[in-house]
């Protein structure tokens, strides 16, 4: 499936944004009891975005996405960065820059 990690077409917007953005291959999964958006980094480090709509079928459309940085290797560290903002792609910016600091 290359870059589109997933069949679940519902967040095909967010999955395009986070390819695009990261060069990753971006797939959505079961966090915590709900949908999430995940990519994958090197170093056992991933991103997580979730939309604060909840199970709309467009989460794309409304609600806020809230993104945050994970590591595998150390789960005890908790969230890495974490940024929230009403467009994926601005959450994303934010997060990133935090991450990077």
């Amino acid at each position: 499936m290359g870059w589109l990690d997933t069949p679940d077409l519902r967040y095909s917007d967010a999955i395009t944004v986070l390819a695009t953005a990261t060069h990753r291959p971006v797939r959505v999964v079961l966090h915590q009891g709900r949908r999430v958006v995940r990519v994958d980094f090197e170093l056992g480090r991933y991103l997580l975005a979730k939309n604060d709509a909840g199970a709309t079928s467009d989460p794309d459309a409304s609600g806020d996405w809230t993104v945050t940085v994970h590591d595998e290797r150390d789960p005890s560290a908790g969230v890495l960065a974490e940024a929230t903002d009403e467009w994926l792609v601005d959450a994303f910016d934010l997060v990133f820059d935090a991450a990077l600091s």
